[in-house]
């Protein structure tokens, strides 16, 4: 027989499912950049992004050879035309050729990103990939991304760290030293889509920076050891709904913590020796998966063999008592 409570949570359940089900609005994702964005002698990242990104629209509006400068008096223009719901800032690569300083690159990305939410859209930067074509270059773009960091985790942008992602295979990722090859660029879309909520690659502000607590103890997010915090977090949390949970909650609350820890001297040595067994099975898990898999299938089920033990002993001397 048919009850109330049962039509009600068919009702439920069938609004569940058109909840499920319910078509995702296109919303136009922009590709802003130069020439890391637009491709040169492979497809840029945005054309690997669009087949992340659901339904959505994604425009690769890259121009060769433009520094952030000029990108300044193209953008307003660019998020007019498309109105765009995220726009995805790689540039800094041509600036750095040309001599700019670090805090100007960092300057004309915050104003860009300031544009974007001016016209409603959310931004998202990205460091500068490697440059092994010209080496006096390249050895100095980490003390510009490391600006480029500091600039976004002050004005709460989220940073997709691109160059980390691909320069410690950079010798087979590039076609020239400067620009990434279509496994390249495909990598960079992974990160870019990591950083954009219901992308492929999951959501919440990922793919670079945000270690807040371990950038405070060992004092640079370009350390060894918060770039395995931010593996870890890219490929095994952010995937995952839990995982995007478990960092937004990071998120919130860790900004104040790290900032009282980055004040005093000798904390961050605490810190940094609680955290190095931390650092440890983060890098196993994200190189070692299939040992770590193993290891926690024996001792899974000797915890609860061991647990059942206890319970069957307490048992035991709760009848003798009695």
């Amino acid at each position: 027989m048919l009850t109330h409570k049962h039509a009600f949570m068919a009702a439920l359940a069938a609004l569940s499912m058109m909840i499920l089900v319910r078509p995702v609005s296109a919303d136009v994702i922009v590709c802003f950049g130069d020439s890391i964005t637009s491709g040169v002698g492979a497809q840029g990242y945005p054309a690997f992004l669009q087949g992340m990104v659901g339904g959505h629209t994604v425009v690769n509006a890259g121009v060769p050879g433009e520094t952030t400068h000029n990108g300044i008096k193209r953008f307003d223009g660019v998020m007019a035309a498309h109105k765009p719901k995220y726009v995805l800032i790689m540039e800094g690569a041509n600036d750095v050729s040309q001599g700019f300083t670090r805090s100007t690159v960092a300057f004309n990305l915050r104003h860009m990103a300031g544009v974007a939410r001016q016209h409603g859209a959310s931004p998202v930067v990205s460091t500068i990939t490697p440059n092994t074509r010209t080496p006096a270059i390249g050895t100095v773009i980490p003390s510009y991304n490391s600006e480029i960091a500091s600039m976004a985790g002050g004005n709460q942008i989220p940073l997709v760290d691109s160059y980390s992602r691909v320069a410690p295979n950079w010798q087979a990722l590039n076609t020239d030293g400067l620009h990434p090859n279509n496994e390249g660029a495909r990598i960079i879309a992974e990160g870019f889509a990591a950083a954009i909520p219901s992308g492929g690659g999951g959501g919440g502000g990922g793919g670079g920076g945000g270690c807040f607590i371990a950038t405070a103890a060992f004092g640079s997010y370009m350390e060894p050891q918060v770039l395995v915090l931010r593996q870890f977090r890219d490929k095994l949390l952010l995937p995952h709904q839990l995982g995007q949970w478990l960092v937004h909650q990071y998120y919130t609350y860790s900004p104040p913590v790290a900032d009282y820890i980055a004040d005093h001297i000798w904390l961050k040595a605490v810190v940094r020796t609680l955290l190095l067994p931390v650092v440890g099975l983060a890098y196993l898990a994200v190189h070692q998966t299939v040992l770590v898999l193993c290891g926690l299938g024996l001792l899974l089920p000797m915890a609860a063999w061991h647990g059942w033990l206890l319970f069957y002993r307490r048992r035991l001397a709760q009848a003798a008592g009695h």
